[in-house]
């Protein structure tokens, strides 16, 4: 190693520790040790980096916003204790659609706009994150328009605020959780939540975000949400990666709001989604998916736990084996009765593509992901 490279590392090295004390005996160590603050009781620290993951269509935004708009009025939500905490959204994925969100969010709750003013922020333009000079730009913005410091930032999605364009390119999403963590130590350490889209195929039992463990090593916690496809409840927990007590999952209900004043052209009103907040888990109800069509609908789940479209050839063929010893005939028209009253009742929907199925939560973008991917 040459005499010059040596010296551009020494440089590096004084640049990176900026000259001040980092080695500490014990006790002045630990001397220095505070107690944990939450934003929101045992969900949100102060000073902490979460991942929320959820499917298109299951209560990301919804939840996220409802969250963001009661923690910037002071109010509890959902059982929760919250700090009345600023709050900076981060809505260059769809701002119109967050402005519509926040009027229902508010009339629904019955807040006013003018309990949030100084204390609830938007970013209507999407910047990627991992890009330093943007974002030290940005940074710059925030301090010089916000007098006060940010607590709480919500980044919706990480995908519209990062220039990867693949998130499953887990050396590069690495890059995007730590510009994230980066960003938030710079607006007065502020805590944040990111939006994330889960691995293609994901069921609730394997949700996790795209990026792998090189993103998940980089934050304190994966927050969760998944709709359930029969009660159409949200489940909102956390994953085992999550640093603190952590909580018990609670469960929501999304309800459409109907926005007066807000007609569009053709004079039809708008309407957005809120959610509201169950006190359990739904249970199915098993009167409804009483004998044959129970028993169908088991084993298009069992099908589709791996993939978003089912098609009617391998549904039929793991409803015989279910069927078990009953004639050709029988089982053809058990098969048929079955079929038709779920998609009748829309727990299951014809995709029109394939001759598939699938479920009412998978939406057209999972199966344009799916199709891409095979």
């Amino acid at each position: 190693m040459s005499d010059k490279t040596k010296k551009n590392i020494n440089m590096d090295g004084a640049q990176h520790f900026a000259g001040s004390k980092f080695i500490y005996g014990a006790n002045e160590f630990i001397q220095s040790a505070k107690a944990p603050e939450f934003i929101v009781e045992k969900v949100i620290q102060r000073g902490q980096i979460y991942s929320f993951t959820a499917k298109w269509g299951h209560g990301k935004t919804a939840l996220g916003l409802t969250w963001a708009v009661h923690i910037a009025a002071g109010r509890d939500f959902a059982g929760f204790k919250t700090l009345r905490s600023r709050v900076l959204y981060l809505a260059g994925e769809n701002p119109a659609d967050v402005q519509l969100r926040v009027i229902a969010i508010c009339r629904e709750f019955e807040i006013d706009l003018d309990e949030l003013d100084g204390w609830l922020y938007f970013s209507d333009k999407a910047f990627p994150i991992n890009q330093a000079d943007i974002c030290d730009y940005f940074i710059g913005e925030v301090k010089r328009v916000i007098n006060d410091a940010i607590d709480l930032i919500f980044v919706d999605t990480g995908m519209a605020h990062s220039e990867v364009d693949e998130e499953n390119a887990n050396g590069k999403m690495h890059k995007v959780a730590v510009a994230m963590r980066n960003m938030a130590i710079n607006l007065y350490g502020s805590a944040l939540v990111v939006f994330m889209h889960p691995t293609q195929g994901a069921t609730k039992e394997t949700l996790r975000s795209r990026g792998g463990g090189a993103f998940a090593g980089q934050i304190d916690g994966e927050l969760l949400g998944w709709q359930d496809p029969v009660s159409k409840q949200i489940q909102f927990w956390h994953s085992t990666k999550f640093r603190g007590g952590g909580f018990e999952p609670v469960y929501f209900d999304l309800k459409r709001i109907e926005l007066e004043g807000f007609d569009d052209n053709f004079g039809n009103q708008a309407s957005s989604v809120v959610v509201l907040p169950s006190t359990k888990a739904k249970d199915i109800n098993e009167d409804a998916l009483g004998g044959d069509n129970k028993l169908i609908f088991e084993v298009f789940m069992k099908c589709a736990q791996s993939k978003v479209l089912v098609t009617d050839r391998e549904w039929r063929r793991e409803a015989y084996l279910a069927f078990g010893d009953r004639s050709p005939k029988a089982k053809t028209m058990a098969y048929g009765r079955a079929k038709t009253s779920l998609l009748n009742s829309k727990m299951v929907i014809d995709a029109q593509i394939h001759k598939s199925y699938r479920l009412p939560n998978a939406t057209l973008v999972d199966v344009a992901l799916e199709e891409d991917d095979e």
